[in-house]
């Protein structure tokens, strides 16, 4: 599937000089047309300080653009998994405008996730910049009366987020000259614990909530005191005194020590008592907050560390400005980072070096054509898929079932009457005369948090082509041979289906592509804004000849994946683009392909086109036949 989202909201901020006199740095675009990536180096001068001053003279601007992300997280308890990177992609996309001007390009743009709101504001000066509100160049929005400024001009500070943990160390250098006096403290932002030694005992003590001891009686090497000082610090953790992880050094002298609270404020250090040549600490460091920045680079989920700044080179003048944002939203709707929207502007010493590049404009959500503002585009696998009636001898298959009762998806019942739930919940028997088969088959799981779709389950296996009995059938019939599917509970007590089917040999014979009829079977003329429009179709071999029979024959069914592509039908400009990986691969079922288009993704008052296409003999067939609709 693909969704697209339209931006919310959008402007840019600049520090435009005007007229050779002054920055205007509190002007707002809110309201303008189009959004402006610019940098002019020595274009202009200005009164700085008295002076009037025009070497080494700079003027930037940056975009702000934001997205609602509610209806994905509607869908991700549903239909979007965002576990899987590779079947889930999200794009910033921006369309190109500045015709009849000299375009920049060979220059990179990078785009990161803001860690506050920003407010788009009513400006639509763009000439003299006289439209006095935020967002700006040096606040984001206004809280009553009082301005919510950047932490850096033009939004530039960045960072990383503040799931981040400081980190430290404590190395034992010797183990001469231990006394009471020995020893450090910790701080955890909180509370502050004075640890000692205790040269009289082997175990570790609590003194009182700021004070421990750690025993070092019969310690004879340095990490035998390491393993001491492990030994305090976890029972101060212990006794909710201290909140500060230590990790076991085995047979280190080295303490390892982490915070529980992420942040800045957990680079504490770690003051030393009486060290000598005893000890040696690295304090607490690496802690992260976005509170000291505008826009985030990157994060620390954990132990993993994710980028998500994404750029874009641009080396052509009219090229439209992409960016893979994959990792940004999927952060933001794991609620790990905020989701305040994006600022885009140049990248690295394109930002600051000695060059001019004016002006790469891009269509705002003001845009008289709608077709071209700036979207958020989705694509995930969302197609389920049933080879029933396309199995092959040694090729992977994927059987499918969904179960209703009336009109509601049901799940199956097993003979103690409990839902059959989650993995390998039930078996599928695949039974020809003395080849059996049996696979698990599970509900199918398509969200991103382990709700899976009640009433489907799949199961995958594949016949294998040097089974005995599978060579006899061949030899029997070289086209292929039938089986029977049984749907089965784990211990067979209950079957819940029997299908047959028909397992072939060989793909298809050589037929003439012309032959194959595409129908929909609930097309409407038109749908509404907020319907989602419900794709079903069939495809038929219709120039297939066939032996004389008494009975009647229906034609062939055409079994190849389908794919689509929607385009506006005036202009022809493609709003979702066919993609034969995964995300406009429509489903197959009870043979019949189908797919939906969620509501939002098509723009209102426009009429679409949509096409088919598939993959044989690993090249591309159009099947040159066509459907119109329109959205109200």
């Amino acid at each position: 599937m693909q969704l697209i989202i339209s931006a919310s909201k959008d402007c840019y901020i600049t520090d435009k000089i005007i007229d050779n006199k002054y920055r205007s740095k509190n002007a707002n675009t809110g309201h303008s047309a189009t959004l402006d990536l610019f940098k002019l180096f020595e274009e202009s001068g200005v009164v700085e300080s008295g002076n009037y001053v025009t070497s080494n003279i700079s003027e930037k601007s940056a975009l702000l653009i934001k997205f609602d992300y509610s209806t994905l997280g509607n869908l991700t308890s549903s239909i979007l998994d965002i576990r899987n990177k590779s079947d889930f992609k999200a794009y910033l996309e921006l369309q190109d405008v500045s015709s009849g001007l000299q375009k920049p390009f060979n220059f990179d743009a990078i785009c990161n996730p803001l860690t506050r709101t920003f407010e788009e504001g009513f400006g639509i000066d763009v000439s003299n910049f006289d439209d006095i509100g935020s967002a700006n160049y040096l606040t984001s929005s206004y809280l009553g009366s009082s301005p919510i400024t950047w932490k850096s001009e033009g939004a530039a500070a960045a960072g990383g987020n503040d799931n981040t943990f400081a980190q430290a160390s404590i190395t034992i250098t010797g183990i001469g000259g231990w006394d009471n006096t020995v020893g450090f403290s910790l701080s955890d932002t909180t509370n502050t614990i004075s640890f000692l030694a205790n040269p009289a005992s082997a175990t570790p003590a609590k003194v009182d909530s700021n004070n421990y001891t750690f025993g070092i009686n019969g310690t004879t090497t340095t990490s035998h005191i390491a393993g001491k000082i492990f030994q305090a610090i976890a029972l101060s953790k212990t006794n909710n005194d201290l909140k500060i992880t230590a990790i076991d050094p085995d047979a280190s002298s080295v303490v390892n020590l982490s915070q529980d609270i992420s942040g800045l404020t957990g680079n504490t250090a770690v003051p030393l008592a009486n060290a000598a040549t005893r000890l040696t600490t690295i304090k607490f460091k690496g802690g992260h907050s976005t509170k000291h920045i505008d826009i985030i680079t990157s994060a620390s989920f954990g132990t993993t560390k994710v980028d998500l700044g994404s750029s874009t080179y641009l080396n052509d003048p009219n090229q439209d400005l992409i960016f893979d944002i994959t990792n940004a939203v999927s952060a933001s709707l794991k609620g790990l980072i905020p989701s305040e929207g994006f600022r885009i502007g140049f990248s690295g010493s394109y930002s600051s070096d000695s060059k001019s590049r004016f002006v790469k404009r891009f269509a705002s959500r003001h845009v008289k054509n709608k077709l071209i503002t700036p979207r958020l585009r989705i694509v995930f696998d969302d197609s389920i898929s049933d080879d029933t009636g396309r199995i092959f001898v040694n090729k992977a298959s994927s059987a499918c079932i969904k179960v209703k009762k009336g009109f509601t998806n049901s799940n199956l019942f097993d003979n103690s009457n409990a839902q059959l739930t989650g993995n390998n919940c039930g078996i599928l028997k695949i039974v020809s005369g003395s080849f059996t088969s049996s696979v698990s088959f599970s509900q199918v799981d398509k969200s991103s948090n382990g709700n899976r779709l009640p009433g489907v389950y799949q199961a995958s296996f594949t016949i294998p082509g040097n089974n005995s009995y599978v060579k006899k059938a061949l030899k029997a019939d070289s086209s292929g041979f039938d089986v029977e599917l049984k749907w089965q509970t784990s211990d067979g007590e209950i079957t819940f289906l029997n299908k047959k089917s028909r397992v072939y040999n060989d793909a298809y014979s050589n037929f003439d592509i012309s032959s194959i009829s595409l129908a929909m079977k609930n097309r409407k003329p038109e749908y509404t804004e907020k319907e989602d429009i419900t794709l079903i179709c069939s495809a038929t071999i219709n120039g297939k000849e066939y032996l004389p029979s008494k009975l009647r024959k229906d034609p062939d069914y055409f079994y190849g994946n389908l794919y689509y592509r929607i385009s506006e039908l005036i202009s022809n400009k493609e709003l979702i683009d066919r993609d034969f990986s995964f995300s406009t691969k429509m489903s197959f079922y009870d043979d019949e392909y189908s797919a939906t288009i969620k509501a939002g993704t098509l723009l209102t008052g426009f009429s679409y086109k949509i096409e088919f296409f598939s993959i044989i003999n690993d090249e591309i067939t159009d099947f040159n036949e066509s459907f119109v609709f329109k959205v109200v």
